[in-house]
């Protein structure tokens, strides 16, 4: 017979169970019928605690589902033999702490794989139990989506670089809500931390996601909103995409740029650059062959050799197009100048007049109010790269996708000094970003009909780009605030009115 062991025990929801032949599934997990010390135990001085249950137990991931507080400084030692669960603390217990042992769903019964729950034991070494608790949510600050499964950290120790080398001492980890709540806390300040432990060194490392450091006082502070973001690294680095045609040089960084101090030094010639959207990406231009490269950010600088064989180079320029939203994009994969005389356009069968904006040595754009079929009729000449060489004469027909006649307007609220950044996403794919410095009305047209979001980022320092925040420096990502669910229909006007952030 089973019975429930009086302290803290959660139950998991069970799927629907079905009849099979020789009775009913058994859907519940074990109980426990003892434990050793009793839950609020006072005067613990045997660092051995001993659970038994009703059933025979296993577990295949035993140091994550365990988790104990105040952190073990040494590794305990964990085991399971038959319907007994055995933990031995190899720390010295300390004097006057309440100990807490939090079992995560990840002990089950042999037979039919059922977990044992959310367990919480409590037990002191003192002559009371600690009663203060502290609870939050945690969310993603540039997708705004709860996050589960993320360490919440709580140091005694208020000096901030403890988290690269001292482990917290209090622990927990977010539900599927990202809810997180500690208890049985004593009466004194925290250092709260909210990391994403990847390599589960209870550490914080430099290419994990975290939360900026907040501090608590546990009989006052009941309940905080964390956003977490990847912080900046130390260092930008820099590295050499093997290129394919002359002309162009594209460096990879290890993180988006948020400074503009950037020279690149092609052949001893200072060399005019461009970094894309989401600023992670370096394209240099040069008209000649390349024989050293060296790349300036910040104070660092970068060498590269640049070994590539010349005689394996396409030097015929090809072109490609796309066309998004009534923008023909033309690129090139050899920089050169573009000119249109050389390039004539004709819609629904007439030629229409138009205008090239340069995006760079690379690539055109061409606004187009078109309806179904757009032919370019491009002659050699269109461009002649830096190596005089031209295009070949090329027809291309784009036959334009369905024109939806819809609009989605948004106005957004703004001062004329505040800088917004505004994408529209659909399937967590940005299909477009539009940049606000002085009109506060955006239209967005014949959209394909579908569920899309609204992502706004209010742009601080007018970069451009979203800014995450910096741990140490207690600065916080730049604000974000997600509108879901926006159903575009076809022939339909969406309105979407925006506070600012």
């Amino acid at each position: 017979m089973k019975f429930l062991y009086p302290f803290a025990l959660l139950f998991l929801s069970c799927a629907s169970i079905q009849s099979l032949e020789g009775g009913p599934k058994d859907s519940n997990g074990p109980s426990i019928s003892r434990i050793v010390p009793a839950y609020g135990e006072k005067h613990v001085t045997d660092p051995v605690i001993v659970i038994d249950f009703d059933e025979y137990i296993k577990s295949d991931k035993l140091d994550e589902v365990i988790i104990i507080s105040p952190n073990q400084i040494v590794k305990p030692t964990i085991k399971i033999k038959n319907k007994r669960l055995t933990i031995r603390l190899n720390d010295s217990l300390l004097l006057d702490k309440t100990y807490t042992i939090q079992l995560n769903n990840g002990i089950v019964d042999v037979n039919e794989g059922n977990p044992v729950g959310n367990i919480q034991h409590v037990f002191s070494t003192g002559d009371y139990v600690d009663s203060f608790s502290y609870k939050g949510v945690v969310f993603s600050n540039l997708n705004q989506n709860v996050l589960k499964n993320y360490n919440v950290h709580l140091y005694e120790n208020q000096n901030d670089s403890c988290i690269l080398n001292v482990k917290p001492n209090y622990l927990i980890k977010t539900n599927k809500n990202g809810e997180f709540q500690f208890d049985n806390l004593p009466n004194q300040k925290f250092m709260v931390l909210v990391l994403n432990d990847e390599n589960k060194n209870l550490l914080y490392d430099y290419n994990e996601e975290s939360s900026v450091l907040s501090y608590i006082e546990s009989n006052k502070t009941k309940g905080d909103t964390f956003y977490t973001f990847l912080s900046k690294k130390e260092k930008y680095i820099p590295s050499l995409i093997k290129p394919r045609f002359p002309g162009v040089v594209n460096f990879k960084m290890n993180q988006p740029l948020y400074i503009d101090t950037v020279d690149v030094i092609i052949n001893d010639t200072k060399t005019k650059y461009f970094i894309n959207n989401t600023r992670d990406t370096i394209t240099a231009y040069c008209d000649s062959m390349i024989e050293s490269i060296k790349i300036y950010i910040g104070a660092d600088s970068f060498d590269f050799n640049y070994n590539i064989d010349s005689s394996s180079y396409k030097m015929i320029p090809r072109l490609t197009y796309t066309l998004l939203y009534n923008k023909i994009k033309i690129k090139s994969t050899i920089p050169g100048k573009f000119d249109s005389e050389f390039l004539n356009i004709h819609v629904d069968d007439k030629d229409v007049n138009f205008q090239l904006s340069k995006l760079n040595p690379q690539e055109i754009e061409i606004d187009l109010e078109a309806n179904d079929k757009i032919q370019l009729n491009i002659k050699e000449g269109f461009i002649t790269t830096y190596f005089h060489q031209t295009n070949k004469l090329d027809t291309i027909i784009i036959n334009k996708k369905h024109d939806y006649k819809n609009q989605l307007i948004i106005n957004l609220k703004t001062t004329k000094t505040e800088k917004y950044i505004i994408e529209l996403i659909r399937e967590k794919q940005i299909i477009e970003c539009r940049y606000l410095s002085d009109i506060n009305k955006q239209v967005f047209k014949n959209i394909e009909p579908g569920l899309y979001d609204i992502r706004i980022i209010k742009d601080l320092n007018k970069n451009k780009i979203w800014d995450p925040g910096s741990i140490f420096l207690k600065v916080h990502s730049e604000p974000v605030k997600i509108y879901t669910n926006i159903n575009i229909r076809e022939n339909w006007i969406n309105n979407l009115d925006i506070n600012q952030l």
